[in-house]
């Protein structure tokens, strides 16, 4: 089992730097399948409740949230959103098959493409931004570059928690939720990030104390990212999101974490190092 979700993780590794280094289309590309799929899975997820939200509304809305965030400015976002909770709204309006509640139905519907679509799409908003650096031997677009970053000081988390929880985890992080969760693991996640960002952090520029701040925030959006999923699952008795993941479960299992990290890695950026 550990050999499939290191191979199959590998391999996913693999594709989707190349689709970021690509370019933004491709960028843009990969976050729609992402983030059509996961909304998928967490209205599929819903329905163990008896909650029935309208997924071609969902689905209809992450294609709007990620093609206006590939043609569009992030300010121009919140004009889109406001369409799409109105259009929800006439949606649920007009629908006459509500299974327990039109609160439940229409807030479900809205919570998973403001979730999966909409937190994503900040990872559109990094591979837009200009400029470029040296990797090596290469010269890659800033941007790409800050996805990448993003997805290494993430992923690096939760590798590092996932070992160091397996071999020396005894003191449990949040066991009402995620009972496999150690607080050992935990430290092991931050040190696994704060030494990755900090090699791959240094080729784009960033200052070590940008460097250390933005693996503090990717460790702990990451793993509040993997808790809030962990509790959907739970309050579902579910193990996995999918099994669309040889090893990983679904999508919502492995992106979990990054959905989380996209906006708050923006955010500090464009607050505190970006000029925009």
């Amino acid at each position: 089992m550990l050999l499939k979700r290191f191979i199959s993780g590998l391999l996913l590794a693999i594709v989707s730097f190349v689709l970021i280094i690509a370019g933004v289309f491709t960028t843009t590309l990969e976050v729609w399948l992402i983030a059509v799929f996961g909304v998928s899975e967490f209205y599929q997820l819903s329905l163990r409740k008896k909650i029935r939200p309208s997924k071609i509304t969902g689905f209809l809305a992450v294609t709007f949230i990620v093609l206006s965030t590939y043609y569009s400015s992030e300010r121009d976002i919140i004009y889109l959103l406001a369409g799409l909770l109105i259009y929800t709204m006439v949606v649920f309006l007009f629908r006459k098959d509500f299974h327990i509640s039109i609160f439940l139905d229409a807030g479900v519907t809205w919570l998973g493409f403001l979730y999966v679509g909409w937190l994503l799409s900040f990872m559109i908003i990094l591979r837009k931004i200009p400029g470029a650096f040296h990797f090596y031997n290469f010269t890659l677009d800033w941007g790409a570059g800050l996805v990448i970053f993003l997805v290494l000081g993430t992923c690096s988390y939760d590798i590092g928690a996932y070992l160091v929880g397996r071999l020396i985890g005894r003191t449990k992080l949040f066991p009402q939720v995620s009972p496999g969760k150690t607080v050992e693991g935990a430290m092991g996640g931050l040190l696994a990030s704060l030494l990755i960002s900090w090699w791959f952090g240094k080729f784009l520029g960033l200052p070590v104390l940008h460097i250390v701040i933005l693996s503090v925030i990717m460790s702990a959006g990451g793993q509040l990212g993997d808790l809030w999923e962990s509790a959907l699952k739970r309050d579902v008795n579910s193990k996995d999101s999918g099994n669309i993941i040889i090893g990983h479960g679904g999508v919502l299992d492995r992106f979990d974490s990054i959905i989380f990290t996209a906006p708050l890695v923006y955010i500090y950026l464009r607050l505190f190092v970006l000029q925009l």
